[in-house]
């Protein structure tokens, strides 16, 4: 199968963390996009970055929101016939990983990993590959919202889907083995595409998870103020991280509509959330 192929089935289980609630002076038909998430169990649950759910607690909270809404919800853009649709679940709950195996090295960071359980169940999923063979040179693709909502307000019109890139394994950090602490690739990133799945385009398996991206700095105003410019260099964590912290999770999670259900009731009634 192609790269096209695999992407097809891929594409429905990508979508963006939003703010559930429209804030005061907030402009333009997209909300915010504060990171990307992809689903790894058809019960809902999905995988991002521990930095995109620290994010969460900075999103727009009207008065009077207990705790328990998180006030954050995923926007599914789901292909309609010849049109597309743009569907809001909530975030039901989060799980952290900050107690994921740091190998043999207590000093060493835990996998930039977090899991969240969306208000779905009967989903789209991706697989997870633990036992890649990881190669500089090796052809990978991602897809995501890097840049947040600016990537979706192209010259032609609004963009209605996540962005796919292809490029190949730069390093493999700290060298090729087969559990590496990271991995490089050759593709520009941007705030939003953090969560993104890295994928093999030849089986559709993911072989990681994008979290950090190399950045030079730009000079302005003759040297008298930076700014953070990307390059082509971006970080993923490895697929073996994903299958651990998946591990952690719950067997069983509460049971929410089918993602079927609710584009039917999205498609009956398109302003419910």
């Amino acid at each position: 199968m192609s790269l096209q192929d695999h992407y097809a089935s891929i594409r429905p289980g990508i979508f963006a963390f939003i703010p559930k609630y429209r804030a005061p002076g907030q402009r333009g038909p997209l909300p915010p996009i504060i990171g990307t998430g992809f689903l790894v169990r058809e019960d809902g649950l999905a995988m991002t970055n521990a930095h995109v759910i620290n994010a969460f607690r900075e999103v727009f909270r009207p008065d009077g929101i207990p705790d328990s809404d998180w006030c954050i919800q995923g926007l599914f853009l789901v292909r309609d016939k010849a049109a597309m649709m743009a569907l809001r679940i909530d975030v039901a709950a989060v799980l952290r990983m900050d107690t994921l195996a740091k190998d043999a090295d207590s000093t060493k960071q835990a996998p930039d990993i977090g899991l969240v359980h969306m208000a779905v169940s009967e989903t789209p999923f991706l697989d997870l590959e633990e036992h890649a063979d990881l190669q500089e040179g090796m052809t990978v693709a991602t897809a995501g919202f890097p840049s947040g909502k600016r990537a979706l307000e192209s010259p032609a019109g609004i963009q209605l889907g996540p962005t796919l890139q292809k490029g190949i394994i730069s390093a493999i950090i700290p060298f090729p083995k087969p559990k590496p602490s990271a991995f490089a690739i050759s593709v520009m990133s941007h705030g939003g595409a953090s969560g993104s799945p890295v994928f093999d385009p030849h089986t559709g398996k993911t072989l990681g998870l994008l979290f950090s991206s190399l950045q030079d700095v730009g000079v302005l105003d003759q040297g008298t103020a930076t700014y953070a410019m990307p390059t082509s260099i971006t970080y993923a964590v490895p697929g073996h991280y994903l299958v651990s912290a998946l591990s952690m999770a719950p067997c069983q999670l509460p049971c929410h509509p089918s993602f079927n259900n609710r584009v039917r009731e999205h498609k009956n009634n398109p302003d419910i959330a």
